[in-house]
């Protein structure tokens, strides 16, 4: 069996095995995986929401490498069965990347992907986003995040971060940045550092330390002395959090020369700042 074969088996199970997680969470005797839909392989990266309906919604790619469309399907009873898979209406001229779904305050539902774009030597990837406001049964035209200098690591897999104020946290490979729906325009986030295409949440603390513990090593890892050098190895590091929203990076679960014992430490302000100094 080819490796990346294997990576789309276990991307097209995951999110089967997210609902029996739940379950496990919720003190039930975990149910057999449910397969959501067959894929041919590749990146297919699927990625999950619930609406505040209750349904549970499923995006991917076919197939990676730059699919022709968006396949949705649809749970409505707690992922035990699905729909079968609909292609999203109104995505063209696009060899996709998939993205990522974020179900926002007003229950409206927020879809990304990026485009792949090639011009002769140069590539290059245009972050596009879609949103349902009737549970994800129709989708608005896609916008383009304005973005410019883009490169072929443009591209959001994770959800955003709605902040107070409606503007999203879009946290992209090359760049982390806020962007601002109704004035359509972005700035860098918080002291422009890029922190890479991994999930940020906002906390619900006011104040202190939270501690993550960072599980085992994967295959493949470097010397562990790496994590004492928090410059040197961006998946163990400290960094403080200020600003009025106090938010927490999770850091990419491929943690490469982690030890088993090594924690992230995240510090919370103490008091309100303008989201600078990490």
């Amino acid at each position: 069996m080819r490796p990346g074969w294997q990576c789309s088996v276990a991307c097209a199970t995951l999110i089967a095995w997210f609902v029996a997680c739940c379950q496990v969470i919720r003190g039930a005797e975990p149910e057999p995986p449910i397969r959501v839909a067959d894929v041919i392989g590749g990146h297919i990266h699927p990625s999950l929401c619930r609406t505040t309906q209750g349904d549970l919604l499923a995006v991917y790619n076919i197939s990676g490498g730059g699919g022709k469309e968006l396949l949705l399907c649809r749970s409505t009873n707690g992922g035990k069965t699905w729909s079968k898979p609909a292609a999203i209406e109104g995505i063209h001229d696009c060899s996709i990347y998939p993205g990522s779904l974020t179900t926002l305050r007003d229950g409206r539902i927020a879809l990304h992907w990026s485009c792949y774009r090639v011009e002769g030597e140069r590539r290059w990837r245009v972050p596009q986003f879609s949103i349902s406001e009737d549970f994800g049964h129709t989708w608005s035209k896609p916008r383009e995040l304005p973005l410019e200098d883009l490169t072929n690591y443009t591209c959001l897999r994770h959800p955003v971060l709605e902040l107070a104020d409606g503007r999203w946290v879009c946290p992209l490979y090359d760049r982390t940045v806020v962007y601002d729906p109704a004035a359509h325009r972005t700035e860098p986030f918080g002291d422009g550092r890029n922190h890479g295409m991994v999930p940020i949440i906002a906390t619900a603390l006011a104040g202190g330390v939270v501690r993550k513990r960072l599980p085992p090593p994967s295959i493949g890892t470097r010397p562990s002395s790496n994590c004492h050098e928090p410059e040197a190895h961006p998946y163990c590091r400290r960094q403080r959090l200020s600003g009025p929203n106090p938010f927490a990076i999770l850091h990419r679960p491929r943690l490469a020369g982690c030890d088993p014992d090594s924690h992230a430490e995240i510090k919370l302000p103490e008091r309100p700042g303008n989201s600078l100094g990490w």
